[in-house]
């Protein structure tokens, strides 16, 4: 037995809490304390995640954490460089996305690693990466369930008036810790029950054959019609996503069916009609994504390139050399399909490994490829300078679009020059922002000293509506003893259904928390004479102290534990 290949001091459960636990603690940190790029801690969380599956799978060889931790690093540098490239907003989602492929990919690959032989096994790469998501899953709904028990006993102690309780659990120190302990030992959990997770994933599989067989018949279906319809198919602009979605779902599925210990005797006892169903959409698949290709090739060719554009693309040369490397396998191995996927998958997904990485590099950087491409169709007249998005550059392809936008606003030997720089100048004029509501102070109001007002200040301007009169006052409306901070929203509109919100806050560790939100009934119940009110009047109203505390005209009552409130 290999020493690094297990863990003989302690436990899997206690070693995958302690790092969840820390993991969250360090995330949280790097997250408050350095306002890191999201996608930094997004690919350190996904890191640690990984690190837990094969701490769970107990493969603690030094090359499988070494091939982890130069995963790890190579896409924080990159990540690193989208933020300095300032192009986080036109691609966060995608690049989340990708990031999170790449590490389900490599995460499997590395755990079928043999720590005795420098290759792995199909049979081990089948089980991980179907194993792997059922594994998170499970972490998931148990940590969900935590916060949600936590989530109950906090309001159950609030109740009491014990509100330390949710202030201990729900901060951002102690949270993040929670939940990564919780992550950890539920995936540490469920690796003891292997046994349970097969017969799980055996049940799935069985239901993903009838939805394997129903894609295929949907993919024959949907060619036959395509002689008559395929005009009308690319006249949409989703004709692209469509195809696409439906092939990667159909080649999803396929996969679900193909174990390295499914012989070729099962194969051959299989239902005729049902074999070759299926090896029907495996040699239908490619064409669907040639016409996804020429779909996008419609739009990049009308619209030009973009960072979503690009993946897109990048999707689709993806799944076309996976589906293509099906059906010739397939026909090489005389309709063995099974024995086609099971070649085909480990180099396929190797390379989209490969190339998914180089799409978040600078060698394939989406926003400076757009940006090029955008200001050839400009230069080379595909697209006259009054039709052209200049804002698309300024705002949305990052320091790559802006430094692009500078070169041709200096440009001024082309002959275009004059109509550009009219498009330029037009995006340098800054557009109306909406005014900064305006929050009101009554006098005397015995609010906290500076600097805590200026915190509480622009807290309250954050709960301001702009089409109110915002107006911030005191008073002890919960009989405590204590001034209560009082946020006033008048709406400044004539006969509004709610003239007036008031929202009630206090003091719970250093934050200002809303505890009651109060509200007149609807318009139509209210009088005349209030409706008449204009908002002016409860400005000034609010103003001269005119502010008066009422005790309820009947008081709670409680019969043991039955607690009766008065229904107005």
């Amino acid at each position: 037995m290999h020493t690094t290949e297990t863990l003989n001091d302690i436990s899997p459960i206690k070693s995958l809490a302690i790092l969840g636990g820390t993991t969250g603690l360090l995330l949280s940190r790097l997250a408050f304390g350095f306002e890191l790029y999201p996608t930094i801690i997004f690919t350190l969380g996904l890191g640690a995640v990984a690190l837990a599956l094969l701490v769970g799978h107990n493969a603690l060889a030094i090359r499988r954490f070494a091939s982890l931790g130069l995963l790890i690093f190579i896409l924080i540098l990159f990540a690193i460089y989208q933020y300095q490239q300032d192009s986080f907003d036109n691609i966060q989602p995608i690049a989340f996305f990708l990031t999170l492929l790449i590490f389900t990919i490599a995460t499997a690959f590395i755990q079928s690693w043999s720590v005795t032989k420098p290759h792995y096994t199909y049979n081990e790469l089948f089980k991980n990466a179907w194993n792997n998501p059922i594994h998170i899953t499970l972490a998931l709904l148990l940590t969900g369930a935590t916060f949600a028990l936590l989530g109950l006993a906090s309001l159950l102690f609030m109740s009491l008036g014990l509100g330390f309780f949710s202030t201990i659990l729900f901060n951002s120190v102690v949270t993040p810790i929670i939940m990564g302990t919780m992550m950890g030992i539920a995936i540490g959990i469920s690796y003891q029950y292997q046994e349970l997770i097969f017969k799980f994933k055996h049940l799935l599989f069985s239901l993903f054959k009838i939805l394997a067989y129903l894609s295929a018949a949907i993919t024959i279906i949907f060619a036959l019609s395509l002689p008559f319809t395929l005009e009308k198919l690319f006249s949409g602009n989703n004709a692209a996503v469509i195809l696409l979605c439906l092939t990667l779902v159909s080649i999803t599925l396929l996969n679900s069916q193909v174990d390295a210990s499914y012989n070729r005797q099962q194969a051959i006892n299989a239902s005729f009609f049902n074999h070759y169903l299926l090896i029907s959409q495996i040699f239908l698949s490619p064409i669907f994504i040639i016409l996804s290709l020429y779909a996008i090739y419609l739009r990049i060719d009308q619209y030009g390139l973009t960072p979503p554009r690009l993946f897109s693309l990048a999707a689709a040369l993806f799944a076309f050399i996976l589906t293509a490397s099906y059906a010739v396998l397939t026909f090489k191995y005389q309709f063995n399909w099974r024995k086609a996927v099971i070649k085909a998958n480990p180099p396929v997904a190797l390379f989209g490994l490969v190339f998914g990485i180089l799409l978040l590099s600078p060698l394939l950087s989406p926003t400076r490829l757009s940006t090029n491409n955008q200001v050839e169709r400009l230069l080379t007249g595909q697209v006259s300078p009054e039709q052209f998005d200049y804002s698309l550059l300024k705002y949305h392809l990052g320091k790559a679009g802006e430094q692009a936008l500078t070169k041709l606003a200096d440009n001024k030997s082309h002959p275009l020059y004059a109509h550009i720089k009219v498009g330029i100048d037009k995006t340098e004029e800054k557009p109306i922002s909406p005014p900064e509501p305006e929050l009101i102070i009554v006098p005397n109001a015995d609010l906290p000293p500076e600097p805590e007002l200026s915190t509480l200040v622009a807290t309250m301007k954050n709960n301001c509506h702009p089409q109110s009169h915002c107006i911030l006052t005191t008073a002890d409306i919960t009989k405590t003893g204590k001034k209560d901070i009082l946020l006033f929203n008048i709406d400044k509109t004539s006969h509004p259904s709610y003239p007036i919100i008031l929202k009630a806050y206090r003091k719970q560790g250093k934050d200002w928390q809303e505890f009651a939100r109060l509200m007149p009934t609807a318009a139509m119940d209210l009088p005349e004479a209030i409706k008449n009110n204009s908002p002016d009047f409860y400005v000034n109203a609010i103003k001269a102290g005119q502010i008066n505390i009422i005790a309820p005209p009947v008081y709670d009552v409680t019969i043991g534990e039955l607690e009766l409130r008065l229904n107005r």
